[in-house]
């Protein structure tokens, strides 16, 4: 898997160390934990690119069971993560889980102001830096989220223009305003709206397993100002991509992504009409494009 992105490289493994001993909690929290950091993709599309169903996902993300080896192993795999220390760590589990006593749950972290401040900057920015989401994301060296708070508990920066949804708190109240699959379910691609940040973002996974050999890019821009403040990110060989955020500022009129698609050897394809919502108004919706 090769993700066309900037900004510098991390440990590939993305396997949390922890000076405690492990347990089948702490193993779920960081699977949930190496889920967001590749952009939170819904279980229906994880069942779709893992071939697993979504029940059995979502069992391994609770922490009440270990995971078999091959939810984890293609859990693993398609988040571009080292699978075969996941599955060293998970065999290490199983072999202690019948001599050892399951930890008690961790107590939560001291609850942290949730509504960041919006910083309102001009309405044409231009991000030219691609968003790692692969090997490079470096969550590997940040301690593993509470089993609690796993997926709310976030770094909080600013949410303006260019920001990394990401390193905000605007995943925790985000909700999908548009969705549309590429190429006949090659790929899907979901607009994201935080109402507490005002901001927007899109997201791009695989859908099918063969994807591998082709890249889609994704454009994000306010509605009506095609060229102006721009959001890129490139997904490549069928992994996840995410776009910087882009804010109330510029997208008070609505936002759309641009869907660019190249298949190796061949030519790119420019999708249009772009998928556009006004993020106040929009309902979910969801469309095909062929």
């Amino acid at each position: 898997m090769n993700i066309l992105a900037g900004g510098d490289a991390g440990s590939a493994s993305d396997v949390q160390t922890h000076t405690q001993p492990d347990s089948v909690f702490r193993f779920a929290a960081d699977l949930r934990g190496l889920r967001h950091s590749r952009g939170n993709p819904t279980l229906e599309s994880m069942a779709m690119a893992t071939r697993i169903s979504k029940s059995v996902i979502s069992e391994a993300f609770v922490g009440r069971r270990l995971p078999t080896a091959n939810t984890v192993r293609e859990l693993s795999r398609m988040f571009g993560a080292d699978t075969s220390a996941w599955l060293t760590r998970r065999a290490a589990l199983a072999a202690s889980s019948a001599r050892a006593p399951a930890l008690p749950s961790p107590e939560p972290p001291s609850r942290r102001s949730r509504r960041p401040a919006l910083v309102v900057i001009a309405a044409t920015v231009v991000v030219a830096g691609l968003i790692a989401v692969g090997a490079g994301s470096g969550s590997s060296s940040r301690p593993a989220p509470s089993p609690s708070a796993a997926l709310r508990d976030l770094p909080v920066v600013p949410p303006i223009n260019g920001a990394d949804p990401l390193q905000t708190s605007c995943p925790s109240d985000a909700r999908a305003i548009r969705q549309t699959s590429v190429a006949d379910g090659l790929f899907s691609v979901t607009l994201m709206y935080s109402p507490r940040c005002e901001a927007a973002w899109a997201v791009a996974t695989a859908g099918v397993a063969d994807a591998e050999g082709t890249t889609v890019s994704l454009r994000l821009y306010p509605t009506g100002d095609r060229f102006g403040g721009q959001a890129r990110a490139t997904l490549d060989d069928g992994a996840i991509a995410r776009t910087r955020i882009l804010t109330a500022s510029v997208i008070s009129d609505g936002v759309c992504v641009e869907v660019s698609l190249a298949r190796q050897g061949g030519e790119s394809i420019v999708y249009d009409p772009p998928l556009c919502a006004d993020p106040v108004s929009a309902g979910e919706g969801a469309a095909s494009i062929h």
